[in-house]
C-alpha cells in the first residue's frame, strides 16, 4: 500500500511537472518579452539568448515528464 501511495504521488508530480514545462515552452515560443524578478525585487527582461536557453531547458523537461 505504501509503494502504491508513493507511485501515485510520483505520477501526480510528473503530470504537474509536464503541465508546467509545456506552459513554459508555450510562453518562450510566443515571442513575447519574458520578465523575471531578482531577489532584491527588481524586475528585468530576458534577452533572446536567455529565452533560447530557457526554451531548451523547458523542452528537455517536457521530454522527461510527458512521456
Amino acid at each position: 500500500a505504501e509503494k502504491q501511495a508513493t507511485e501515485g504521488k510520483s505520477a501526480e508530480a510528473k503530470r504537474y511537472n509536464c503541465a508546467q514545462a509545456r506552459e513554459a515552452v508555450t510562453t518562450y515560443e510566443s515571442g513575447q518579452r519574458v520578465m523575471r524578478v531578482r531577489p532584491d525585487g527588481e524586475r528585468y527582461f530576458l534577452d533572446d539568448a536567455q529565452i533560447a536557453q530557457e526554451l531548451a531547458k523547458s523542452r528537455q523537461l517536457v521530454q522527461e515528464n510527458c512521456n
